[in-house]
Order: structure tokens, then C-alpha cells, then sequence
């Protein structure tokens, strides 16, 4: 019967802690970078929705501001020509709907948009509730004003998708 050294319990023992050790040091950092990814990723998802919602809510509302400023021209002019009135009409109600699901999102900007996003849609809130004083009490003509609206809103949302693209990593 042969005897076990100390010499030879001691290179068993580095045999076996040695890959040990290098193994579990690879999972650790397999999984650090693993999770980090998986949260850039979804984080990056979360961001391309959010900007895709502002996006398309801000085109339902440069639509309904262009339908308004065509409405009420339509309207202007019977009017002041004594015309037929123009068929149908704007729908307030969604356009105050859309204009409360912007200011959501604006609330939320500091959250899911950079900084000149917020910028930006705090110069188109505010350039909207001026016009709105400007039509109500300084007798504004409703249509040239929506006019305008509709040209700021497709200007915001032009620098929005740049922005998007820059935030986004599409460049």
C-alpha cells in the first residue's frame, strides 16, 4: 500500500482549484456582459418606441392642425364671399386628445428623450397655447394660424428624427 504525500494532495488540489477558479471568473464576466448588453438592448427598445410614439402622435396632430387651417379658410371665405359653408367639420375633441397625449410625452421627455427633444417640444406647447390666446383674444385668423402650427410641427418633428437618429445610433 502506497501513502499519500502532502506534495501530492497539494498538486491534486491546484489541479482542481485552478480551472475552478478560471471557470467561474468566465461566468462571472460572460454574465456581466451578457446582462449589460440584454439592458443596453432593451433599454435602446424602449427609447425607439417612445420615439416612434412621439413621432406618429405628432403627425396625427400636424394633420389635424393642417385639416383645421383648411376648414376654416373653407369657412372664411363663404363668409366674407357669401359662399356655401364647407361639408363636415374639425374635430376638436381629437385634436385636444392629441394635444394631451403630446403633453404626456413632454412630461415624460426628461425620461425618454434627449434634452433637445424636451427643448423642442416645450417651444411647440408654448407657440400652441399662444396661438390659441392669439385666435381667442386678440382675433388671430384661425386658419393662418394653423397654418403655422402645421409648418412647426413638421419642423419639430424633421429635428426630432435627426435627433433620433444621433440618440438612436443610426448614423
Amino acid at each position: 500500500m502506497s501513502s499519500i504525500t502532502p506534495v501530492e494532495v497539494g498538486s491534486f488540489l491546484l489541479t482542481l482549484i485552478g480551472p475552478t477558479v478560471v471557470g467561474v471568473a468566465a461566468a462571472g464576466f460572460t454574465a456581466y456582459f451578457a446582462l449589460n448588453r440584454f439592458y443596453y438592448e432593451k433599454w435602446w427598445e424602449k427609447k425607439h418606441i417612445a420615439y416612434n410614439q412621439l413621432i406618429e402622435k405628432l403627425f396625427e396632430l400636424k394633420d389635424s392642425y393642417a385639416y383645421a387651417s383648411y376648414f376654416t379658410e373653407m369657412q372664411f371665405e363663404a363668409d366674407r364671399e357669401g359662399g356655401e359653408y364647407p361639408k363636415g367639420s374639425v374635430d376638436w375633441k381629437k385634436m385636444n386628445e392629441l394635444r394631451s397625449q403630446v403633453h404626456r410625452l413632454y412630461v415624460l421627455s426628461p425620461i425618454s428623450f434627449s434634452p433637445k427633444v424636451k427643448e423642442l417640444l416645450d417651444n411647440l406647447l408654448q407657440k400652441d397655447s399662444e396661438m390659441n390666446i392669439s385666435i381667442h383674444e386678440e382675433g388671430y385668423l384661425e386658419f393662418i394660424a394653423y397654418e403655422e402650427m402645421t409648418s412647426s410641427i413638421q419642423s419639430a418633428i424633421d429635428e426630432i428624427v435627426q435627433d433620433a437618429k444621433t440618440e438612436l445610433k443610426f448614423n
